[in-house]
C-alpha cells in the first residue's frame, strides 16, 4: 500500500478525495511519497519516521517487557478474579487470619485496595506480588491453597502477571498466555 507524508508527518494512505491527484499536485499540497513501510518485527522493533525516511529501531529489553505486560494486562480480568476470590478457601483463611493478626489485617487490606485499583485499570503488579509474598511469609500458605489461587489467576488471565509465592503449578493444568495471540 502506498503511503504519503503530509508536510513531513508520519506516512499514511491518502485521503480518498486526493487519490486522483497527480504527483505534482500532491507535492503542491504538501504531500511527499509514495512510500512503502519497511518490514519489521513489532515485537522487538518499532517503526518511526524522521520527516523524510523510515527508521526501524530495536526495542530495549525493558521496552519489550513493558509491551508484553501491556498486552497481557489487556486480557487480564481483575473484575472476575476479585469476585471469585471471595468464594475461595484461601479468602476464608485470610479473613480468619486477619481477624487475629494486625499485620495480616494490614496486608489483606492493602491487597484488597490494590486489587480494587487493578479492577479500575490501575494495576500495580509489583505491589500486588509483594503483598502476596508477605502474606505467604506470615501465614505459610499450604500448597492446596496456592494451587487454588494459581488456578483462579490462570482462569482470569493473570497467572503470568501475578506470581503465587514459592509455588510451581501442576503442569497438567498450565495455560500459558501468548502475549501476541
Amino acid at each position: 500500500m502506498d503511503l504519503y507524508s503530509f508536510k513531513g508527518g508520519f506516512p499514511k494512505p491518502l485521503p480518498s478525495e486526493l487519490v486522483s491527484k497527480t504527483p505534482d499536485e500532491l507535492r503542491e499540497l504538501g504531500y511527499t511519497g509514495p512510500y512503502t513501510a519497511p518490514v519489521y518485527s513489532p515485537r522487538t522493533q518499532k517503526l518511526t519516521w524522521d520527516g523524510s525516511a523510515w527508521l526501524v529501531i530495536d526495542l530495549t529489553d525493558a521496552e519489550i517487557e513493558k509491551q508484553t505486560t501491556k498486552k497481557l494486562l489487556a486480557r487480564a480480568d481483575f473484575v472476575t478474579f476479585t469476585s471469585k476470590l471471595t468464594g475461595t478457601t484461601l479468602y476464608t483463611e485470610l479473613k480468619t487470619a486477619a481477624s487475629i493478626s494486625l499485620s495480616v489485617n494490614v496486608l489483606c487490606t492493602e491487597l484488597i485496595a490494590r486489587l480494587t485499583d487493578a479492577k479500575f485499570g490501575r494495576p500495580d503488579l509489583e505491589i500486588i506480588n509483594s503483598l502476596l509474598a508477605e502474606l505467604d511469609q506470615e501465614l505459610s500458605f499450604p500448597d492446596p491453597l496456592k494451587q487454588e489461587l494459581w488456578s483462579l489467576l490462570n482462569d482470569c488471565g493473570l497467572a503470568t502477571l501475578i506470581i503465587v509465592p514459592d509455588f510451581t503449578p501442576d503442569t497438567g493444568t498450565t495455560e500459558e498466555l501468548d502475549p501476541d495471540a
